[in-house]
C-alpha cells in the first residue's frame, strides 16, 4: 500500500482535489435554490473494476478468485449486429435484494447530499445485458431481468420519494415505460432531436418530461 501511495501520488492528489471541490458545492446548491433552481446529478449505473467491487465482491457476479463471470453490454439489435461490449462487472441482484439494496441506496443518498434530483436508467434496472467474460463481442450475450419495481420501492421506503429523471431514450420497452410511470419519474426530451422540421416530433413536447438542450453523445 505504501508503494502504491508513492507511485500514484499525483493521481491520488487529483482525486482528493476533485472531492474537495465537490464538498464545497453546498454553497452553489444553496445559491441555486435561492434562485429557484434545482441541481441535477448523475451516478454511473455500472462500476468499473475498482474499490467499489474489491470491497464488496459479494454484490457482483464474480468467481472464487473475484474475476468477472459476466460483463455488461447490449446483445445484438438493429443498432449493431455485434451488440455493445462494455466490460463492466454486473450486479448480483439476489444478494443486493436481500440487503434491501443498501449499497445502491447509500450511493444515491451520498449524491443527494450535493444535488436535488438524479438522472437514472430504468432500462438497466428492468433488464441487463449479460455477456460471458472474455467474449470478443456481445453476440453471445443475453438479456437478464433486473430488480424492477422492487428496487424503486426500496428507494421510496428509504428516501421518501423516487428522486429520478428517467433516461428513457432509444429502444424502450413497455415494462420500462410502466416503471417510469408507476413511480412518476419524468422522462427525457432532447431539444436538438426535435430540430428536424417535423412539428409533431415528440422532442418538441416536453410536458411531464425533463427537457435537455442536447446530450453528451451529440456534441
Amino acid at each position: 500500500m505504501a508503494r502504491a501511495q508513492q507511485d500514484l501520488a499525483t493521481e491520488i492528489q487529483q482525486v482528493r482535489f476533485a472531492q474537495f471541490l465537490l464538498f464545497r458545492g453546498e454553497r452553489l446548491r444553496q445559491y441555486a435554490r435561492a434562485k429557484g433552481l434545482r441541481l441535477i446529478g448523475d451516478v454511473p449505473f455500472f462500476c468499473v473494476p475498482s474499490s467499489d467491487v474489491w470491497a464488496n465482491p459479494e454484490l457482483f457476479e464474480l468467481d472464487k478468485l473475484h474475476r468477472r463471470r459476466f460483463v455488461a453490454g447490449v446483445p445484438p439489435d438493429y443498432f449493431s449486429a455485434q451488440g455493445q461490449l462494455w466490460g463492466n462487472p454486473v450486479y448480483n441482484w439476489d444478494v443486493l435484494g436481500r440487503t434491501g439494496y443498501r449499497w445502491c441506496i447509500d450511493r444515491l443518498r451520498a449524491l443527494l447530499a450535493h444535488v436535488d434530483v438524479i438522472r437514472s436508467f430504468p432500462r438497466v434496472r428492468s433488464g441487463l445485458g449479460h455477456i460471458p467474460a472474455g467474449a470478443p463481442t456481445a453476440q453471445s450475450g443475453d438479456w437478464v431481468a433486473g430488480p424492477g419495481a422492487d428496487f424503486f420501492a426500496a428507494v421510496k421506503r428509504e428516501l421518501g420519494s423516487v428522486p429520478f429523471i428517467a433516461e428513457d431514450l432509444g429502444m424502450i420497452t413497455s415494462n420500462v415505460t410502466a416503471l417510469r410511470d408507476r413511480y412518476q419519474m419524468p422522462g427525457m426530451r432532447v431539444l436538438q432531436f426535435g430540430l428536424d422540421g417535423d412539428s409533431e416530433n415528440p422532442h418538441l413536447r416536453a410536458q411531464s418530461r425533463a427537457q435537455h438542450g442536447r446530450i453528451h453523445g451529440d456534441a
